[in-house]
């Protein structure tokens, strides 16, 4: 349990609406919805984290309060939805065995599986479950699922997505498939759990439907995003510089030097968040609801500090960028345009670019993974094919010397320039020459 400062606890307490509180742990808001029903009260309950600090003012915690607050007013509004539904009781009482249709089993897992995601998020997944609903329908038996339904429905998919009249390659990513067939898998899952359906009437008789023969899809059959090269980078930013001002220069400039999400990262970052004397930053990700790591900063990023600093100290929010989503669209749309580039790029592109030159640069994955927040390291390793070729050369350059010396040299293929065995020792410290230039 963190001890909140008493002022925390007050100004979290007066500012949450009825059925959200603060949690026991103190690190969380807990949503808790109740329903008389027969008698008996039903309930609906969500912890959320906030990810507060000890010693945190009501300044420092606010931000992250309010970010919680509004998933969990979300999430209630959810809840008493739910609630309302005359066939409520039904939701709680699976019992028999294979009698669950995809439909049926995939509104009751719904708020457990994504209650507490974004709006935005939580349409994603309906969309996703549109193609499995146009496909299947509603009333298809979970028992009845072959590994020819889902190999049909993979077709299915694939033609779907490449006749897109949005889609101008015709190429589809494996993951666009991966990520329908995750609905279908949370779906079994959540039919396991809750004994509508039983292990032997799984494709595959794995408990955890581990893969449900339907994971093992290759990767890469699309083009990867792109990322701009060192000539576009400087091209675009000399750009901007020429003919906006210089705030929007700043900006951008950050943006490819650190890889922060546009969304809740580069538009929450505030001046508190810089450490002046280590040279380091330290930011609160939504999306993985973790604090970053701590991270040094390019010259130029502290330059841009040196520039916005006293402007970001005077504002209330205390942010250093604080552009709305729109008008950074707007500005980067207006730049990009005159620049001709033969790419679709998007303001996203600065976080691919910022990845993907620490991948081409060799820096190990787990520092990568690190840097970039990534939750999973096969994220991290997509961007590591882009420079395959240069790391095959290399390898083969290892087995010359193997021929020539009868040892085989070692190959400095994803390691940094100042440690091939723990690469987390650099971060935080402003020696790091393979990291960013």
């Amino acid at each position: 349990m963190i001890r909140l400062k008493p002022e925390v606890i007050t100004y979290i307490q007066t500012q949450s609406p009825l059925g959200i509180t603060l949690s026991k742990n103190k690190k969380a808001l807990y949503v808790k919805i109740g329903k008389m029903i027969n008698g008996k009260e039903k309930t609906l309950t969500k912890t959320i984290n906030m990810g507060l600090e000890q010693g945190m003012s009501v300044a420092e915690c606010k931000e992250a309060f309010e970010t919680t607050l509004a998933t969990a007013i979300n999430v209630k509004r959810q809840f008493k939805a739910q609630l309302d539904n005359p066939n409520f009781t039904s939701f709680h009482k699976p019992t028999a065995v294979g009698v669950g249709t995809m439909g049926s089993v995939f509104q009751m897992m719904f708020l457990k599986e994504w209650g507490g995601c974004t709006d935005k998020q939580q349409d994603l997944v309906k969309s996703f479950y549109k193609d499995l609903k146009e496909y299947f329908g509603d009333e298809k038996r979970l028992s009845t699922f072959t590994e020819e339904d889902i190999d049909s429905f993979k077709d299915f998919v694939a033609k779907k997505i490449a006749e897109r009249p949005k889609n101008m390659t015709g190429t589809v990513s494996n993951n666009s498939i991966n990520k329908r067939l995750g609905v279908l898998r949370s779906i079994m899952k959540y039919a396991l759990s809750k004994r509508l359906l039983s292990n032997d009437q799984l494709i595959n008789p794995d408990p955890r439907v581990k893969n449900m023969g339907i994971a093992d899809l290759p990767r890469g059959v699309s083009a990867r995003k792109p990322a701009f090269t060192e000539m576009e980078q400087e091209q675009f930013l000399q750009l901007v510089q020429k003919t906006d001002d210089q705030e929007w220069y700043d900006t951008w400039a950050w943006a490819f030097d650190t890889g922060m999400r546009h969304e809740g990262e580069l538009d929450s970052f505030t001046i508190d968040n810089v450490d002046f004397g280590r040279k380091t930053i330290t930011f609160w990700r939504p999306k993985t609801k973790a604090w970053s790591i701590e991270m040094p900063l390019t010259q130029r990023c502290l330059e841009i500090l040196a520039r916005r600093r006293k402007i970001a100290s005077a504002r209330k929010d205390r942010k250093v960028f604080p552009s709305s989503a729109s008008s950074r669209r707007s500005n980067w749309q207006k730049h990009i345009a005159k620049c001709n580039f033969n790419k679709h790029f998007t303001p996203y592109t600065t976080r691919h670019t910022f990845i993907t030159r620490l991948a081409e640069a060799e820096v190990s994955p787990k520092v990568v993974m690190e840097m970039a927040g990534h939750t999973c390291i096969e994220t991290t390793m997509t961007y590591y094919t882009k420079s395959s070729s240069l790391l095959l050369n290399k390898a083969i350059l290892a087995l010359q010397n193997n021929r020539e010396t009868g040892k085989i040299k070692p190959v400095k293929a994803i390691h940094d320039n100042n440690d091939s065995t723990d690469n987390s020792s650099m971060i935080g410290h402003n020696s790091r020459k393979a990291l960013i230039k």
